[in-house]
């Protein structure tokens, strides 16, 4: 986080911040709620930013054994060859 003891140079009025872009932030949980924030109010997120977020570890969307397999069939390939 930066500090600066100077005063900003200028100050945004509540006009000026209404006009510009909000871009959402966030990384793995965060990361999540920023991508569906983004989804959801598309009208008021200009841009999502999110680092590993886990977006497709919901039921439905995602295969939650693809891991198990993939796994699975290079351990048989390794140790049966």
């Amino acid at each position: 986080m930066l500090h600066s003891t100077q005063p900003p140079a200028r100050t945004l009025c509540a006009a000026q911040a209404w006009a510009s872009p909000l871009v959402a932030v966030g990384g793995s949980l965060a990361g999540e709620i920023t991508t569906w924030m983004r989804v959801r109010y598309p009208f008021i997120v200009d841009m999502g930013i999110a680092a590993s977020a886990p977006i497709l570890g919901y039921v439905g969307l995602a295969d939650q054994y693809t891991w198990y397999h993939a796994v699975s069939r290079l351990s048989r390939r390794v140790y049966l060859a």
